[in-house]
């Protein structure tokens, strides 16, 4: 393989790698939102707090890097064929399958902690929500 072409293989896994990351944070968020308006709160409230932290836990070095392993297994020669709006959508989807539910759960954990540090523990929002979960 000649070095450009490896570049350009990078450059796939890298894109693909960081559409995976938004569409893991939509996953986590999706869940700490549910989770809030089901123990009463109003999300309006605390989107960017939950965003930032789901975001940030993404892009720490471990999960980033689970992140570009899973997009780069989708992107090798034999798997991202076709032409790229086929492609591309395709290498998403077996990188986000590749890399389960776990992450995606972690980083809902991290937003609902960072949700609980803004409300603080004796919140009744918070309360609610450790109801919720036992009750789960």
């Amino acid at each position: 393989m000649m070095g450009s072409e490896r570049t350009v293989w990078d450059a796939r896994a890298v894109t693909v790698g960081g559409v995976v990351r938004r569409d893991l944070g939509c996953i986590a968020i999706a869940s700490v939102r549910r989770q809030l308006e089901a123990a009463g709160g109003t999300w309006a409230d605390h989107a960017e707090n939950v965003r930032a932290a789901v975001g940030g836990f993404l892009e720490q070095t471990p999960n980033a890097h689970v992140i570009l392993y899973a997009a780069s297994a989708a992107c090798h020669r034999g798997a991202y064929t076709g032409p790229g709006d086929v492609a591309m959508p395709r290498a998403v989807r077996n990188a986000t399958r590749r890399i389960g539910k776990l992450l995606p759960a972690l980083a809902a954990m991290t937003g609902l902690d960072a949700l609980v540090a803004t409300l603080g523990e004796s919140s009744p929002v918070v309360q609610r929500l450790r109801e919720n979960d036992r009750a789960a």
